[in-house]
């Protein structure tokens, strides 16, 4: 679809309450696409949040036993409370913290990549004539 006009035609349109000006280049392409095609780009693909948050994970299940075994130690004798005690204690509440807010993050893009996919199913239908 090309758009008639020079190239810093103004075209309002509606944003909330109040009107947005956008220039618009002299040719703009609309691409087709189908519900297939639509459907496989706002799957989730492995992000970064996504590893960050499966390897937060395994650490927090890797250190949560001995963790336990340190905080059972500790409540029994204070006095057995060493520094690697510490350490892995630290270890598996970091790797929690981390997974809970990695995993917020990755159910974040999941909505927005859900969201995005909606709005382009919402665009009006416009018949396309071949010939």
């Amino acid at each position: 679809m090309a758009v008639k006009g020079p190239i810093n035609a103004a075209v309002r349109m509606p944003s909330g309450s109040y009107i947005t000006e956008v220039t618009l280049p002299p040719e703009s392409l609309c691409h087709y696409i189908t519900d297939d095609e639509l459907d496989r780009l706002s799957e989730m693909r492995k992000e970064p949040v996504m590893e960050i948050f499966l390897s937060s994970i395994g650490a927090f299940l890797g250190g949560l036993v001995p963790a336990v075994q340190e905080i059972a130690k500790f409540q029994a004798d204070s006095r057995n409370l060493t520094g690697v005690g510490l350490f892995t204690m630290f270890v598996a509440v970091s790797a929690l913290s981390a997974a809970v807010i990695s995993g917020f993050l990755w159910h974040q893009r999941g909505k927005s990549h859900k969201s995005m996919s909606g709005a382009i199913r919402d665009r009006p239908r416009v018949r396309v004539h071949h010939g």
